[in-house]
């Protein structure tokens, strides 16, 4: 994988106005702080996309409301929008670090399973959920064994032509209300619907839809657990957008939602401009994973650089722990609530006790227990 990057030109930036400062070298200098959305891959406090957040004064929320939601809900796989500082470069190959000021948390689906398929070895390869296949790869994360008729909730990267779960949590018992996400296509005012792959949503009672409602967009539907006339009846609709107009720096990960052209698309319903962008390589299309660094201008991401992300770069990218390792025996530890299988050669700095002992582990996948196989674990200072 190659990471392209790029100076932005004056032009670009100066021709999206709203009083964006621009220095010498033609980068905007009126964003403070950084952006982030995608998938949290590492947890001590949270890490996403490369940057070690610390949380442990952020406001935290999900987008149903939780209550008492807080830094300690916030999980593995879980997809999330962070605002923080400026990021701070890691040394001698540690994690790029900075201080959250909010995280959001937000899920795709909440609904029952109607079908499991399975790869080699009886290894989970995708669910099915409103009629839609939820691919499952080697970072997805799931909380227990999943079968047919389980109610579930699901985190991951969602485009017009496919989805990528990144955590599947199973739910006890029905829920109360279900969720489900896509694409919006056939819009009608009279009747009040439209369709997110084959399943019709009744919006009615929702309405006024927000504006950025239209065929083509990104939404998230929260809908009554029962179908009425063969529609699920929705109690509320958003759109996702950027949480902020501008920021110094934006990372962001993701499946590409809409595009329009080689340099015009969007990555977890924000916008991106590649305009002088050199590609990654390939042909982008709807439904890539991509990654893409830049800075928020005007709500607009304008990249700096564009990075597509093949299956072989997914399996090899790192889960990383820091915390305090419990249930500590010669083959497994937890730490943050990740059970963590090992042997002695990973360890590289003496042995792990439960005696208040905090770890740095890393590894790049998980068992068919769905534990993560460690490929180092270091003894570390305690951290948040």
């Amino acid at each position: 994988m190659k990471k392209f990057g790029w100076l932005l030109s004056l032009f670009l930036l100066t021709s999206f106005g709203g009083g964006t400062n621009v220095a010498s070298n033609g980068v905007g200098s009126g964003g403070t702080g950084s952006y982030t959305s995608g998938p949290v891959s590492g947890l001590g406090s949270i890490i996403v996309n490369g940057v070690r957040y610390d949380v442990s004064g952020a406001a935290v929320q999900d987008d149903e409301d939780t209550a008492g939601f807080d830094q300690s809900r916030v999980q593995l796989g879980m997809l999330v929008e962070v605002q923080g500082s400026s990021i701070t470069a890691g040394s001698s190959g540690q994690t790029d670090t900075a201080t959250a000021t909010s995280v959001k948390v937000a899920s795709d689906f909440i609904g029952q399973v109607t079908a499991v398929t399975t790869g080699s070895g009886s290894t989970l390869t995708g669910i099915t959920l409103f009629g839609r296949n939820i691919a499952i790869d080697s970072k997805t994360v799931y909380t227990a064994p999943i079968q047919v008729n389980d109610y579930v909730i699901v985190y991951g990267l969602v485009s017009a032509t496919g989805y990528t779960a990144t955590r599947i949590e199973t739910l006890p018992s029905r829920p109360a209300v279900m969720k489900l996400s896509g694409v919006v296509r056939n819009l009608s005012v009279s009747p009040t619907t439209f369709t997110l792959g084959t399943q019709t949503i009744d919006y009615g009672a929702a309405a006024p839809l927000p504006l950025r409602v239209r065929n083509g967009a990104l939404v998230r539907v929260r809908v009554a657990p029962t179908q009425l006339f063969g529609m699920w009846v929705a109690s509320r609709v958003r759109a996702p957008a950027a949480a902020v107009s501008d920021s110094k720096e934006a990372r962001f990960k993701g499946l590409i939602g809409e595009l329009t052209d080689q340099k015009h698309f969007v990555v977890n319903g924000v916008t991106v401009d590649a305009s002088s962008a050199s590609g990654p390589g390939v042909t982008l299309t709807e439904g890539a994973r991509i990654e893409v660094e830049g800075q928020m201008v005007n709500g607009v991401l304008i990249a700096t650089s564009v990075e597509s992300e093949t299956q072989v770069e997914i399996d090899a990218r790192e889960v990383e722990l820091h915390g305090l390792a419990s249930a500590v025996s010669s083959s497994q530890m937890t730490v943050r609530g990740v059970v963590v299988s090992y042997d002695s050669s990973v360890l590289r700095n003496g042995p792990v006790t439960d005696l208040r002992t905090c770890v740095e582990v890393r590894g790049t996948s998980f068992n068919n227990s769905n534990q993560l196989v460690a490929t180092e674990i270091s003894i570390e200072s305690c951290f948040h």
